[in-house]
């Protein structure tokens, strides 16, 4: 059995996006606000922390009419989400909205249909005990 087996990616409004063969999160970032001045010491750049970019997940899907039918409707109505992502007994959600999708059609092999999903706000990880699924969490305030 692979690593990423049984792993699922759905949104509240889509539904499940089957048919996963990859699936990637590209991580958050912290945005640097420059707060240099001439009174920085010794002649170096300085820093702050600025606003969370929660990134993109990304996923390559093998072909199917219905649900490239069901992800291009999302697409064109730029629809904002709850987005799920599970494995095994580990959730998490993000709002986002599908960015891109596309159609790769190889000689001899499947034909895949990537498609990428802009997170917006932050990325929640609810503790085990919770009991519901699509609300905020109250899960730890760090991430990496």
């Amino acid at each position: 059995m692979s690593i990423g087996h049984g792993a699922t990616l759905t949104g509240s409004l889509t539904g499940a996006i089957g048919k996963i063969t990859n699936l990637d999160w590209s991580g958050a970032e912290v945005a640097d606000i420059k707060i240099t001045d001439f009174d920085s010491p010794d002649n170096c750049e300085e820093y702050d922390a600025g606003l969370i970019e929660t990134g993109q997940i990304t996923a390559d899907l093998r072909y199917d009419g219905t649900l490239h039918e069901t992800v291009m409707t999302a697409l064109y109505n730029r629809i904002t989400e709850t987005w799920r992502l599970a494995k095994d007994a580990n959730l998490w959600f993000v709002k986002g909205y599908i960015k891109s999708l596309a159609l790769a059609v190889p000689d001899g092999d499947n034909m895949m249909m990537p498609i990428a999903i802009k997170c917006s706000g932050k990325l929640h990880f609810p503790s085990s005990s919770s009991s519901s699924s699509s609300s905020s969490s109250s899960s730890s305030s760090s991430s990496t």
